[in-house]
């Protein structure tokens, strides 16, 4: 049983990408920055059916997404290469990176676990796991 959620997009948000809590709102999402501390990742669908010249985001501002919280499998967008079993923490761009990416930050804020090797741009399957390592 998982406990994805549902939020509201406060701006554009691709699928698949870390997100953290926005403040300013309640229930609302924005992608995650370099290391930050994040609540979960997107959806990994688009607002739009795959077709020509139609929306590649997820969700757009206003717009319901669901995230994937602790416990929850889900697909992740690399902003490196990882191996499995690599804590994943933020880029700047919410991609996923192995922890160690931003040595000089302390504590590291670990969103999920990798469950297969990857390189950056590429989607992979991880379990959330948010923690402070």
């Amino acid at each position: 049983m998982g406990n994805a959620s549902n939020y509201t997009a406060r701006g554009n948000i691709n699928p698949c990408v870390i997100v953290r809590q926005d403040t300013a709102t309640d229930f609302g999402v924005l992608f995650c920055g370099a290391n930050g501390l994040a609540i979960g990742i997107a959806q990994e669908g688009t607002k739009a059916a795959p077709i020509p010249s139609a929306s590649t985001v997820a969700a757009a501002n206003g717009d319901p997404i669901r995230v994937f919280g602790n416990g929850e499998n889900c697909m992740v967008v690399l902003g490196g290469t990882v191996v499995a079993g690599d804590r994943l923490i933020s880029d700047a761009a919410g991609a996923a990176v192995a922890v160690g990416a931003y040595a000089s930050a302390t504590p590291q804020n670990v969103v999920a676990l990798a469950e297969e090797a990857g390189v950056s741009g590429e989607k992979i399957r991880c379990r959330v796991q948010i923690e402070i390592f």
